[in-house]
């Protein structure tokens, strides 16, 4: 059965190639709102976010998420606020990332530990599995 989670690639605006937030001109990025995927080498989506300053966001993925190192394209576009047909919520449903836990769908913790468990990221598989049996409310695990 084929994978259904891989989507084409985008078309990826020249600024942005490897997955290092230098790729990101910190000039041409801000004093607007821009949304922004990250993709996989296959350009399956990971990660859809909104952001300010989207190249101070790429450095706090980087140092902090788990699965900044499978990325390896992004694609950011320039909202406008007043405009309600593009929104991360919209952006997050289209594009149903694995990583966007808690705005995705349902089946995003299991299709995101299914992704990194065939990636033998073990590391990631355990936090995603206690996160999946954490309380919503305490954050302890059953």
């Amino acid at each position: 059965m084929p994978d259904r989670t891989a989507r084409p690639k985008p078309p990826i605006p020249a600024s942005i190639a490897a997955c290092d937030p230098a790729w990101l001109d910190f000039d041409t990025f801000t004093g607007s709102d821009w949304l922004y995927t990250y993709y996989d080498r296959v350009g399956i989506a990971l990660y859809v976010g909104r952001a300010v300053d989207p190249y101070r966001r790429a450095g706090g993925h980087r140092s902090k998420s788990v699965w900044w190192r499978f990325v390896a394209n992004a694609d950011v576009i320039q909202i406008d606020l007043r405009d309600p047909h593009i929104t991360e919520p919209e952006l997050i449903a289209a594009r149903r990332p694995l990583f966007n836990i808690r705005q995705a769908d349902p089946t995003s913790p299991v299709r995101a530990i299914e992704y990194a468990a065939r990636r033998e990221a073990w590391d990631i598989v355990d936090q995603l599995t206690a996160r999946l049996w954490a309380c919503p409310h305490c954050g302890e695990v059953a």
